[in-house]
């Protein structure tokens, strides 16, 4: 079982202006928008309030199979300029990107919505995105892959480990859930049941020191292959 997930790009615009009428900008007695906008600063104000939908969700959003905290919100990009990369412009535009975890029990359409509707409260409190709302771009979709722990591929898989590594510790559940996205998601969109059972730790994944235990490599082909020979009836 894997948790879906919504890759979102959030977008603010400003007012973009010489940095040096900043002052004229945010003060007291200046003119205000004016004479510019700092989107970056605005959209600073939007990632703080999803930190505190996220913080939310670390209590409401739950699933047995799934360690607490593993739906969020969790900003990878955030850039802003004037059109030109310089410190020397307050930025008319800014936009931050999400991976946004979602638990499988969950209707996608609402998740986003319930997004929307926490930016959108949040910018009522600014004057400047009150009238020049946020705009969300929900660049593509992950559903979520869940295949029941009673199919009989699981009890295939569980067996053929078992085979290889020895049964696992006592108290230890023989399946779990998957803290990353995989293309079993996919395969059963298209009614095809697709389980997840891999080498590898997911702490290295996608970092700079990225690797794979290559006994755990050979354990696992042996694991595959006879789980094959079982599923397909030939194991003798």
């Amino acid at each position: 079982m894997s948790a879906g997930n919504f890759n979102l790009e959030i977008s603010v615009k400003g007012h973009g202006t010489h940095a040096g009428n900043r002052g004229a900008a945010i003060r007291a007695g200046g003119e205000g928008p004016s004479a510019g906008v700092n989107a970056v600063e605005k959209l600073i104000k939007v990632v703080q309030a999803l930190q505190d939908l996220e913080q939310e969700w670390g209590i409401t959003k739950r699933h047995p199979a799934f360690p607490p905290g593993l739906f969020s919100l969790v900003p990878g990009v955030f850039h802003g300029d004037v059109g030109v990369p310089s410190v020397g412009y307050m930025a008319d535009h800014a936009y931050v990107g999400y991976l946004v975890w979602y638990a499988p029990q969950e209707d996608p359409e609402a998740v986003k919505a319930e997004i929307e509707r926490h930016v959108h409260h949040a910018a009522q409190l600014d004057p400047w995105l009150r009238e020049n709302p946020p705009t969300f771009s929900w660049r593509s979709h992950w559903p979520v892959a869940d295949v029941s722990t009673e199919h009989p591929l699981v009890d295939v898989l569980v067996r053929s480990r078992s085979a290889v590594l020895g049964p696992p510790p006592a108290g230890r559940p023989a399946t779990a859930s998957f803290n990353a996205v995989s293309d079993a998601s996919f395969l059963q969109a298209q009614g095809i049941p697709a389980i997840v059972l891999g080498p590898g730790n997911i702490r290295y994944a996608h970092a700079v020191d990225e690797r794979l235990n290559m006994r755990e490599w050979r354990e696992c082909a042996r694991i595959y292959a006879r789980a094959i020979a079982e599923w397909c009836g030939t194991a003798d």
